[in-house]
């Protein structure tokens, strides 16, 4: 299980395709993309991914309010849950381990069920919306309006940094192909 900020996703992927790990892989949380883009990090390695299951949020509600505790105040009542195809082993594991994990159709759903979007999750949460709103033929001014503002007050350009379609792994896909990756052929 990776119960980090989808921050530290990218740094675990690597670590985890490096060792060719082949266990269910469970994002708690996996926020925006999560699940697509650990896989095309172990597809960028050449390993084969894991299963992977993603959560919508996180299942809890903790803060660290210093270096040698943390504090949880309550568990969530439901979280969305989706696997990648080929996935399903870690789906089952994740709804044994969490009752609140309710079965999304796909990832795209867990990943929009995300409204998790504090300042670490523009780059990770609202740029690959933004992505998959463009891939949809959406358009979402306002969305793309708040991360103009959060990458001229970070001083960087979060459409280039953050979770694109080419981190994801879903460059160059249209909206059938985007649904035939993330649910299998049909």
């Amino acid at each position: 299980m990776v119960c980090l900020p989808s921050l530290a996703h990218e740094l675990i992927a690597h670590a985890l395709a490096d060792a060719a790990v082949s266990c269910p892989v469970l994002l708690n949380p996996g926020h925006t993309g999560g699940a697509l883009h650990m896989a095309a990090i172990f597809g960028e390695r050449g390993v084969d991914a894991p299963p992977i299951v993603e959560f919508s949020t996180l299942t809890y509600v903790a803060r660290k309010p210093d270096a040698a505790s943390v504090r949880i105040t309550g568990a969530a009542g439901r979280v969305w849950a989706a696997c990648l195809p080929g996935g399903d082993e870690a789906l089952t594991l994740s709804r044994t381990l969490y009752q609140a994990a309710a079965p999304a159709r796909d990832v795209i759903a867990s990943s929009l069920a995300n409204v998790n979007l504090v300042l670490e999750d523009f780059g990770y949460g609202l740029v690959p919306m933004l992505e998959l709103a463009r891939i949809g033929g959406v358009a979402a001014p306002y969305a793309a309006a708040l991360v103009e503002t959060a990458s001229v007050l970070r001083g960087e350009d979060l459409r280039a940094t953050g979770l694109t379609t080419e981190r994801l792994g879903i460059a160059g896909l249209d909206r059938d192909g985007l649904l035939a990756c993330v649910r299998g052929p049909a």
